[in-house]
């Protein structure tokens, strides 16, 4: 509920959510999506697309109402795979990946807009333990070379201990930062 309130997915019952200082209620879902990106806990099946369509399906909000991605979008999906090392799949249907790589595509959608927050929820709770080692490896490596803003929910320990900060919640409340 917190990441979901954060990333304007859900609508804030009490108080409010700024995002730069903007009330994230009055901001459209583009002008959020160009600076904020999401990751979903399990990685959507999008059947028949391939991994590269995938993570092209992340640069809409740069994009105009019937625009197709052209050569300068297929580049920065590039460099968004190079950084998750999924581009050797860019051309595999996503159904026929794992489930790490399918989060690891989920990843390179996100990243491929240059968010300067990143929002991931449970990005290694469906994983094997050397699949979410692989995905935590990506994630803090992108932390520590991108130098983005990144908020990660999760119950795996040995992810949350490998970032500078923590915030803590049991029930709903604070109690440890």
């Amino acid at each position: 509920t917190f990441l979901m309130s954060i990333a304007g997915l859900l609508r804030v019952q009490e108080g409010s959510v700024s995002l730069e200082g903007t009330d994230l209620g009055q901001m459209s879902a583009r002008d959020v999506a160009r600076i904020q990106a999401h990751v979903p806990q399990i990685a959507a099946y999008t059947f028949g697309f391939t991994s590269m369509e995938v993570v092209l399906m992340g640069r809409y909000p740069h994009m105009g109402r019937f625009q197709v991605e052209g050569a300068a979008d297929r580049r920065i999906a590039r460099e968004s795979m190079d950084l998750t090392e999924t581009g050797d799949f860019a051309d595999r249907t996503v159904t026929t990946l794992s489930g790490g790589e399918r989060q690891r595509v989920a990843i390179a959608r996100a990243l491929i807009n240059h968010p300067r927050i990143l929002l991931c929820d449970e990005p290694t709770g469906s994983l094997d333990t050397a699949t979410a080692g692989q995905v935590s490896d990506v994630l803090f490596d992108l932390h520590e070379r991108e130098r983005m803003l990144m908020l990660v929910v999760t119950h795996n320990l040995e992810l949350a201990a490998r970032f500078p900060r923590h915030l803590r919640l049991k029930e709903g409340r604070c109690f440890e930062a």
